[in-house]
């Protein structure tokens, strides 16, 4: 998840980052499985 979002940090966009369903255009989603439960980061992104 870290690495998704260092991609992101630098402007692009890492294969598992997907819109967020129902969060509004330029929302994305990474979902990581890990020891048993999952996790969601959730970021936003601008362009110019």
């Amino acid at each position: 998840m870290g690495n998704a979002l260092g991609v992101a940090q630098f402007g692009g966009k890492h294969p598992t980052a997907k819109p967020g369903k129902g969060l509004g255009p330029g929302v994305l989603e990474i979902v990581d499985d890990y020891g048993g439960g999952t996790y969601r980061a959730v970021y936003t992104v601008e362009f110019r």
